[in-house]
């Protein structure tokens, strides 16, 4: 009668099972006739296979018992895997694969180059060794090049630079005359870095990543051209070249969007914040951070956001809001000492001794250095380390920092790159003036606006001297007419108008929960530093409907977790739930008082959902125009990291995701009306885009989205996008679009 079965309103439709009784038929058949079982199975994983659905398809094959067919399967599909974000994957058909007679090294260089890329080195180095143990003799060459080129990298995020330049060197070697345009162009990429890296020569790493970016340009692998266009912008970023390593960032990050996978969309986002930070748009330098972070979270990798937390720490640094910096630079230095991540560790040490630096301090500053030095001592002669040093001599031993930053800047192997020549200049200039020979001073400003105007590197100079107050009096009265100090004194005076904002809007500094949890997008709950992962996904549910509800009768909870089940085995199901909480978390972590049941209120939680409505109340209590509003919408939009427990199915689950995702859509409307106030209709056009992907009949947003459009006279833009809106509404709807729509549309295009 078809009452366990449910099917899709496509064509040509596909039929399924309830679970239960999938799972039912399935148990009953394997009692009854295994052998059968196992060709189902069979048949299922070919025709999975052929219609490109993967990961059914291996699993299927694991179950019938066919494992050199779901080895070879996924080795086929790891690359893939690895580069949509599928990281758990990578983990199960690992575990599943290791065995004598197995081959399938693709599946674990791609989970090693995941490993990697989230930072769990150790990992990714056991795992790429595992790899290397399936090859034999017969293996493709290119496989054992690859190998050697992760190698490369995993020694680079180790700072191990002779290792990278020895995987380098292997990887040459192995790579075959004729190999794919993807080898040759990822072999060429680690050869780059070597050059960059292990000698600190630029301009030969960014002649070998233009000719990496060559080679994987004919190439169907984009995520490889997109990764060899990051370190390209990076070298020309360290050269001075700031436009074209700009739009080489933007054009990687157009790949990435393409792609869609998480992980390089944080690096990506990253980046571009970077840029933004650099360029003087602090307000979307802002939101590209937590764009970044955002990403970071949902690949799970601490190194990413890692480094978006200190960009953005860095940001308020400059703005002159010490304690912001201070509280993300914490947790930026919390991750980076969880990954043990020496450059990441020195990076924050170093940026909070400048903190402190530029507040004055007292000794703090020394004993950041200090501590940056401790962690790593192999990079004593790391130019950072030395020209920071010798300004905090400033002062006090002027003489000595003159002499070190003299010394450092005619040192040809020091291999300076555009920003640590700036800063250099800027501490010799001010070093000069401290100890009153002026004219040193003003030679070495002229200098130093001479080297930021060609590089791009205005931005480190205002950061410096809005900390200074008479060294920039002094330097504005040196450089009268000069157009870059008149760039750096309006970038100061635009950070102090942001950085007022901000005070103004009373952001909160959060200390570490201990309780974190993260619901929307992912599902994933951490008690201190350890995530909650024996946790059973019923007990889950429970804890977070009460993290959720605060106080819960016991009834309620019993009616909306079993409300299928007998008195008796509902109260049995709740009290077991209960116990997993409380072993996890504590035996006074859930609360009965009387018949309701709630949260220890002592415990510190940071549940993400009461983030994200608390950053909208603080929204909607604020007037339209009303410059606050404008961040506070912002900082609402990027507390929100997707669908509310995206892989529950319950109906309080269903009701309170389409609550929470209708403040979101609201919020996108709201944040585009303020851009257009400002006179940013490319922003405006983003978050209607987002707002158009989530609810597509909306007239009101479709109107919004083809005005923006107008303003920035796209106007095929305009015809397409109206176009696909009038066949959706015919198709879906059997509607036409509104005459207000239809006016405008006409004014548009005529």
């Amino acid at each position: 009668e078809g009452y366990f079965v449910t099917a899709s309103g496509e064509s040509p439709r596909m039929y399924e099972y309830h679970p239960q009784f999938r799972d039912f038929l399935l148990e009953i058949h394997n009692d009854i006739d295994q052998n059968n079982l196992n060709e189902l199975r069979m048949r299922a994983a070919s025709y999975f296979s052929e219609t490109e659905a993967a990961e059914y398809s291996v699993e299927l094959f694991f179950e019938a018992g066919a494992i050199q067919r779901a080895a070879k399967l996924a080795d086929k599909e790891a690359a893939r895997m690895f580069r949509s974000g599928r990281f758990q994957t990578l983990i199960d058909w690992t575990e599943k694969l290791e065995g004598p007679d197995i081959q399938a090294p693709r599946v674990f260089l791609s989970l090693a180059q995941a490993y990697t890329d989230r930072g769990e080195q150790d990992l990714a180095q056991d795992t790429l060794d595992k790899a290397k143990e399936m090859l034999r003799p017969d293996s493709a060459k290119t496989l054992e090049a690859e190998i050697e080129c992760q190698y490369g990298i995993i020694a680079l995020y180790r700072e191990d630079y002779a290792g990278l330049l020895t995987a380098a060197r292997r990887a040459e070697k192995a790579l075959p005359k004729r190999a794919a345009r993807a080898t040759r162009g990822l072999a060429l990429r680690i050869k780059a870095l070597a050059q960059a890296f292990s000698k600190r020569n630029y301009e030969k790493a960014e002649e070998i990543a233009l000719e990496a970016v060559e080679v994987l340009e004919g190439d169907d692998d984009k995520y490889r051209l997109a990764t060899a266009l990051v370190d390209l912008s990076n070298y020309q970023s360290a050269l001075g070249n700031a436009i074209n390593a700009h739009a080489t960032t933007v054009r990687a990050h157009k790949i990435w969007e393409n792609i869609g996978a998480p992980l390089p969309l944080a690096v990506s986002y990253n980046n571009l914040a970077t840029d933004a930070h650099m360029q003087g748009r602090f307000e979307d330098a802002l939101n590209l951070f937590n764009q970044g972070i955002k990403f970071a979270r949902q690949a799970a990798s601490m190194q990413r956001e890692a480094n978006s937390l200190f960009g953005q720490a860095d940001l308020f640094n400059d703005l002159g809001l010490p304690l912001q910096s201070a509280e993300i630079y914490g947790q930026g230095l919390r991750l980076a000492t969880q990954l043990d991540n020496r450059g990441l560790i020195r990076y924050g040490c170093i940026q909070t001794s400048v903190l402190h630096r530029r507040t004055g301090s007292g000794d703090l500053p020394h004993q950041w250095i200090k501590r940056a030095m401790t962690v790593s001592e192999k990079q004593l002669n790391n130019p950072d380390i030395k020209v920071h040093l010798a300004a905090l001599q400033i002062g006090t031993l002027n003489e000595n920092a003159i002499e070190e930053l003299d010394q450092l800047a005619k040192d040809q192997k020091a291999g300076l790159d555009a920003s640590q020549r700036t800063l250099l200049l800027y501490f010799l200039s001010r070093a000069y003036y401290e100890n009153e020979d002026f004219e040193n001073a003003h030679r070495t400003m002229e200098d130093l606006m001479s080297w930021a105007g060609g590089n791009g590197t205005e931005q480190i100079i205002a950061a410096e001297l809005a900390a200074e107050d008479k060294f920039r009096e002094f330097s504005r009265m040196q450089m009268l007419g000069s157009p870059v100090m008149s760039m750096v004194i309006h970038r100061i005076d635009t950070m102090r108008a942001l950085a007022q904002v901000y005070s103004e809007t009373g952001e909160e500094i959060s200390i570490t929960p201990r309780l974190v949890f993260n619901t929307l997008g992912e599902c994933t709950l951490s008690h201190g530093a350890d995530r909650l992962t024996d946790l059973k996904p019923l007990a889950r549910a429970v804890l977070i409907y009460l993290v959720d509800n605060g106080q819960v009768d016991r009834d309620v909870l019993l009616e909306t977790f079993w409300p299928q089940y007998p008195p008796g085995r509902q109260v049995s199901n709740l009290y077991t739930a209960i116990y997993s909480l409380r072993r996890a978390l504590g035996k006074d972590a859930v609360i009965l008082d009387g018949s309701v049941y709630s949260i220890q209120p002592e415990l510190n939680i940071e549940y993400d959902v009461a983030r994200f409505e608390r950053a909208v109340s603080v929204s909607e209590g604020l007037p339209p125009g009303d410059p606050r509003r404008f961040f506070a919408i912002t900082e609402a939009i990027n507390s929100y990291g997707g669908s509310f427990l995206p892989e529950f199915t319950t109906e309080w689950v269903v009701e309170r995701r389409r609550g929470l995702g209708f403040r979101y859509l609201e919020l996108l409307i709201s944040h585009a009306e303020e851009a257009l106030v400002r006179n940013q209709p490319s922003r405006a056009l983003g978050s209607l885009r987002t707002a158009l992907n989530i609810d597509p009949y909306r007239d009101d947003i479709n109107l919004r989205y083809l005005e923006t459009l107008g303003l920035l006279e796209r106007r095929s833009e305009i015809v397409a996008h109206y176009q696909q809106y009038v066949q959706l509404l015919s198709n879906e709807l059997g509607l036409d679009p509104p005459e207000s729509v239809r006016v405008l549309y006409s004014r548009l295009i005529s």
